[in-house]
């Protein structure tokens, strides 16, 4: 199928940083690339055999493609919207994929191996097992944790990415599918297909709570870039559900949504939620003011879209960094916070005429951090930058301070008369 009709809808002024949408069609092996400033299908380009999977790298440069059928995983680069020409090959079944938002390592869950594949730098580095049929995956934040819905058995996996260890799996409902992390790393959202229900793991201990009743078949699932909102695609009755994170309820059921739907992102501005109809052959655009449908886009056969396809442009770079010495082993920072669509800063540090490492990060809206442990009466070199789901900022200037030095402790005895 070439390039899809546009329906007739109006867009408001504003699009944010918003650009464009990638949804892989599971039955023609192609990806459609969806311009979200006016919703034109800008291009289809060839995937492997069965795109289902679809996450974006940090930088917004690539674009990563599980193909089901034939084990493998395509990358798009976005400079050019092309694939590259050498696709990954992983294991059996591939499904979800997710990528580290600090390193940007790739996990896949490949479904009949009841692995995950771990790609660095275009090839699989590490291979992991996990529970039976591995489904969809995310990453915390900060890139400590990877999350993996186990299908088969009921499960989510954990795994610390420090070691690639698995810790001990987590019951939740029946046929796990989506699986989502809200912004500060707090909560894992998991929807449970054959059960209509969505599970909460809280991170803090990995307890799960009281399960949310939501539509039939619910499939797809996605945290709003605030963290207000989760948003759950209904396969089998047609519906989106809308929870409201502040007492897991829900709100809002959105009908009438497209046949089938199955994937599901939302805009880095937070205005529209994208859903991929796969019996339907469509995307649906959802305004989040009154959740109606504003607009339906013709795609290719089968959009499956499983993940976040939406891309975009980085955050505005933080500015006005200062460092200041405040003891023997400490250097406070501080910084101007530029942007409103940040998921947080990376923060790196240097000493003289050496490169540059990240050493922390802080999550969106914080604009101070404590550097501890430090040498005593060294000049330490900093720069900070701020990132989303699409990339990386520019760096600030750098800023620079020396520990202070260490008090001799000396003293003089005096005769007593």
């Amino acid at each position: 199928m070439g390039a899809a009709t546009l329906l007739w809808m109006t867009l408001p002024e504003k699009c944010y940083a918003d650009s464009y949408a990638y949804i892989p069609n599971y039955d023609d092996n192609t990806a459609s690339i969806i311009d979200i400033s006016d919703n034109t299908v800008i291009k289809t380009i060839s995937a492997g055999t069965g795109p289902t999977g679809i996450a974006i790298n940090s930088d917004g440069k690539f674009v990563y493609i599980t193909n089901y059928n034939d084990a493998t995983v395509t990358v798009i680069s976005t400079q050019h919207n092309d694939a590259l020409s050498q696709p990954i090959s992983v294991g059996n079944g591939p499904l979800g994929v997710a990528v580290d938002p600090i390193g940007d390592y790739v996990y896949v869950a490949n479904f009949l191996d009841d692995q995950v594949s771990v790609i660095i730098d275009s090839a699989v580095t590490t291979t992991i097992g996990v529970g039976v049929g591995p489904y969809g995956i995310a990453v915390s934040p900060d890139g400590d944790y990877v999350y993996v819905t186990n299908y088969t058995d009921g499960t989510v996996s954990v795994i610390s990415t420090s070691d690639n260890s698995v810790g001990d799996p987590i019951t939740v409902g029946g046929g796990p599918t989506g699986i989502a992390v809200d912004p500060d790393g707090d909560y894992v959202y998991v929807t449970n297909y054959t059960d209509g229900t969505v599970s909460v793991i809280s991170t803090s201990d990995n307890s799960v709570g009281d399960p949310i009743t939501v539509g039939v078949g619910p499939y797809g699932i996605a945290v709003s870039p605030d963290g207000d909102y989760v948003y759950v695609t209904n396969y089998t009755d047609g519906t989106v559900s809308v929870i409201s994170t502040s007492d897991n309820s829900v709100t809002t059921t959105i009908e009438d949504v497209g046949e089938g739907p199955r994937g599901i992102a939302v805009s880095n501005s937070n205005d529209y939620v994208y859903v991929a109809n796969q019996s339907g052959n469509t995307v649906s655009v959802i305004s989040t003011s009154d959740y109606s449908v504003t607009a339906t886009i013709n795609v290719g056969t089968s959009p499956v879209a499983f993940g976040h396809f939406i891309g975009g442009t980085a955050p505005d770079a933080p500015s006005d960094l200062k460092a200041t010495a405040v003891s023997e082993s400490q250097i406070n920072l501080s910084w101007t916070d530029n942007s409103t669509d940040e998921s947080g800063f990376k923060i790196e540090r240097k000493l003289y005429e050496e490169t540059f490492s990240q050493i922390a990060t802080v999550q969106a809206d914080v604009t101070s951090y404590s550097d501890t442990g430090l040498e005593t009466y060294r000049t330490y070199f900093y720069r900070v930058r701020s990132y989303n789901r699409s990339g990386n900022s520019d760096y600030t200037d750098e800023a620079y301070d020396t520990t202070l030095e260490e008090e001799s402790n000396c003293f003089i005895i005096t005769a007593k008369h």
